[in-house]
């Protein structure tokens, strides 16, 4: 069997309908590749692109460093300590996000340089050691079919870690050692049952190993960061199967730290309301304003331990479902 990254895959470009790129998209792999900088579309875009859905975002990656492509782009800025990236706003106000090839370097725990640095538990805090090819930019990906790289320009798809294999035979399959990527970051494994319920794959068994046991190192998420996984868990089309894989593994608590029984309560009638008021294929901006109003209200009071306001937060959800859909609690 072959070992992972050691062979390179160049797929062909027509199993991707280019119909589906975003022109804004396309502007910015065009400006950056006239530039004479190499630049591909990568991750979730080109995953999305190969089963024929229209990706939500478009993430391009470059050899160009942050400083060369904010020339190249007027109405761009640098964002983020821990990954530098830039934001390219287009003229319909569309946002590119445009990260630098990074290469696959292990920091030493408790050591900081200018651009490495790394928690006591191998967490990594900041990681801007910059690489020059795609198979360095590739081995620092999460998981394969989020390792596979488009070029508009030599019409190829390249793919390091058979991450086409897995996109066909409906794997998530985590790119090196699992313990040690879930420790380096561990909302990895909560990204592991988003890709799972949203593309209805399967977690495999070398993954999903160790990560029991390492949940609990999810309690050194900034609550910030949680609540935005929590948001793409829940408000992106796939909130009812991402509910299910959850409560089934026992994950779900670890999602909602330092919370209390009524916290989470108050929580699941949120995302009950979710599931019965807004169909999961199809929501419309209304209800999402409406969902993550109540979601980020009462997330935000479980954080800071309100555990009063939550109870109070209960009943209000439950008012509110009740004066939409009468027949609501039968379903209990």
């Amino acid at each position: 069997m072959l070992a992972q990254g050691s062979a390179h895959l160049e797929l062909p470009g027509r199993l991707i309908d280019t119909n589906l790129i975003s022109r804004n998209a396309m502007y910015v792999l065009k400006t950056l590749h006239d530039a004479n900088y190499k630049a591909y579309l990568v991750g979730g875009g080109v995953r999305d692109l190969i089963l024929g859905q229209v990706p939500k975002d478009f993430d391009i990656v470059t050899d160009a460093v942050p400083e060369a492509i904010v020339k190249l782009f007027p109405r761009s800025r640098i964002i983020g300590r821990r990954f530098k990236l830039v934001h390219v706003l287009t003229s319909n106000q569309n946002i590119i996000e445009v990260a630098t090839f990074r290469r696959n370097i292990t920091p030493e725990p408790n050591k900081a340089s200018g651009s490495l640095k790394a928690a006591a538990s191998g967490m990594i805090l900041r990681d801007n050691i910059y690489g020059t090819s795609l198979k360095e930019d590739a081995s620092r990906r999460d998981y394969t079919i989020n390792a596979l790289y488009y070029s508009p320009f030599e019409n190829v798809i390249h793919d390091f870690h058979a991450g086409f294999f897995d996109l066909v035979h409906g794997n998530i399959e985590m790119i090196g050692d699992p313990m040690q990527r879930f420790h380096e970051d561990p909302v990895r494994m909560i990204r592991a049952y988003r890709f799972a319920a949203k593309l209805e794959f399967t977690i495999t068994p070398r993954t999903a190993k160790d990560i029991p046991e390492l949940l609990p190192l999810l309690s050194q998420i900034p609550p910030a960061r949680m609540f935005e996984e929590f948001v793409k868990i829940f408000l992106t089309g796939h909130g009812a199967r991402s509910f299910d894989i959850l409560m089934r593994d026992d994950v779900l608590k670890y999602l909602l730290v330092d919370m209390v029984a009524c916290s989470i309560h108050a929580i699941m009638w949120t995302l009950y309301a979710m599931h019965l008021l807004a169909p999961t294929s199809v929501t419309t901006k209304a209800n999402t304003t409406c969902h993550t109003s109540y979601l980020r209200l009462c997330y935000g009071l479980c954080v800071n331990k309100s555990f009063i306001a939550c109870n109070m937060l209960n009943h209000l959800i439950l008012k509110h479902l009740t004066r939409l859909s009468p027949k609501l609690l039968t379903s209990f």
